[in-house]
């Protein structure tokens, strides 16, 4: 079972054209021709060409078939159909998928008619002997009608059935050696007396599956790290990196309210030493880098009494707050304009960016650079509130340090979410991690590093 970069899968559009007078209508996708009858009945299901960009993605099946149909009782129609699909693969355990379906029909006189629109996905994943949970949701759904008639309706609806279960659940448990299976499927029509009009119905489907334990062994039955190379090393296969390189998962749903252990055994080739660092990358929600600056605070909250483009002033004394003797990296400030620090900032004065505060008084901090305009816009003074934000290390490690010719274990429990830098504890409004090894990465890039026994695993609380 394969990882997959960063990736998109897209359907063609499909086209309908019709007239109630003849017998045949012609459904045409590229090549592909499917002739369907009037009055009534529908194309046949057609299973349809995927394109993938990047790395084949093996080990999930995917099926999809699309049908569209029109149903037109006298006079003549003309209509059109397109239906699209963007799926992103996050790797084997996340993913989301957006459908449209965009419908246009004209017809001389208002006749009564009917347009239909169905597209389904089915998605297997073998999660083999690890226990795990399914969420899935559909994020959103909607549809919109334009008519010159009030007559004609419209519809668009959500199906998820997992492992038959005919309700749609949010989340349940997978046990091991099951196969999960989630369908999803949309229909989409309009009827009535037709006049010119269009519609359009789209959904966003989303899923995650969230595993006990990860595995990285370098082996077929194992979750692979992407790129990664193996090498036979007295009758067992480890991974072998040459040179300086970084070889990362793919996106892991985790649940930082459990705790969790990453752990992992790492030694050189030879004498010459490799210096590494292990451990993971932090995401959100919607799969964005969680960089250090956004949760690694200090000091106190400052108030916004008033401001300027280069000068912010506060209610109250602003204390803890890094000292100017310090490096500009631990001279930023997050803004919340709306107060609320539970959350990550909506803006970040960036010293990683060329920003950074160069005075700071008890009720006033002088900027380096010029405030954006959108940031100017979004200050409330009286309710918006700004914290020190400081950059340190660019993500959560338990090694940073060289390893000789004998294996060397490493090995940290993480729980909770902290608003510190640390390497013990997830970033805040962590989703999702990918676990990374960066070999070969200080004075040892002529280096070569073997590892092998990647685990990220949740463990009972104490």
């Amino acid at each position: 079972m394969k990882l997959m970069k960063l990736s998109l899968l897209t359907l063609s559009c499909l086209s309908v054209w019709a007239t109630a007078n003849d017998t045949n209508y012609i459904l045409a996708k590229n090549t592909l021709e499917v002739e369907t009858i009037a009055k009534g009945d529908k194309p046949p299901r057609k299973k349809e060409e995927r394109i993938y960009e990047g790395p084949a993605l093996s080990g999930i099946p995917i099926l999809d078939d699309m049908a569209v149909g029109i149903d037109a009782i006298d006079g003549l129609m003309a209509t059109s159909v397109d239906v699209s699909t963007t799926m992103f693969f996050g790797g084997v355990y996340t993913g989301n998928l957006v459908a449209t379906c965009n419908a246009d029909v004209t017809t001389p006189e208002p006749e009564l008619g009917l347009l239909f629109c169905r597209q389904s996905t089915t998605f297997f994943l073998d999660v083999g002997n690890r226990n795990g949970r399914l969420d899935v949701s559909v994020a959103k759904g909607s549809s919109h009608l334009n008519s010159t008639e009030a007559s004609p309706s419209s519809l668009v609806c959500f199906n998820i059935d997992c492992h038959g279960n005919p309700e749609e659940p949010i989340e349940f448990d997978v046990t091991p050696y099951e196969t999960g299976t989630l369908t999803l499927s949309s229909q989409f029509y309009t009827s009535g007396i037709i006049p010119a009009q269009s519609a359009v119905g789209q959904f966003v489907f989303v899923w995650d599956y969230y595993m006990d334990a990860y595995r990285f062994n370098a082996d077929d039955k194992s979750d692979h790290l992407i790129d990664a190379n193996t090498l036979l090393d007295n009758g067992n296969n480890h991974y072998h990196m040459v040179g300086a390189k970084k070889w990362t998962s793919g996106f892991l749903p985790v649940d930082i309210a459990k705790k969790y252990r990453l752990r992992g055994d790492f030694k050189s080739v030879d004498e010459n030493e490799s210096f590494i660092y292990f451990g993971f990358e932090s995401y959100d929600e919607n799969h964005e880098l969680i960089r250090s600056i956004m949760v690694n605070r200090a000091g106190n909250d400052g108030v916004v009494s008033s401001f300027n483009a280069t000068s912010i002033q506060t209610d109250n004394a602003l204390q803890g707050w890094a000292p100017l003797h310090q490096s500009n990296l631990y001279r930023g400030i997050g803004i919340y304009p709306d107060g609320d620090t539970s959350k990550r900032p909506k803006h970040i004065i960036d010293p990683t960016q060329g920003n950074h505060y160069q005075t700071l008084g008890n009720n006033q901090v002088d900027l380096a650079a010029a405030l954006p305009a959108e940031v100017m816009n979004d200050i409330i003074p009286g309710v918006t509130v700004i914290k020190n934000h400081q950059a340190s290390s660019a993500h959560i490690y338990i090694a940073g340090q060289h390893v000789g010719n004998q294996w060397t274990h490493f090995e940290q429990d993480f729980e909770g979410a902290l608003w510190y830098n640390n390497h013990h504890s997830f970033r805040p409004e962590t989703k999702y991690v990918k676990v990374y090894v960066a070999g070969n990465w200080i004075n040892s890039e002529n280096a070569e590093l073997l590892f092998d026994n990647l685990v990220l695993e949740t463990i009972e609380q104490e």
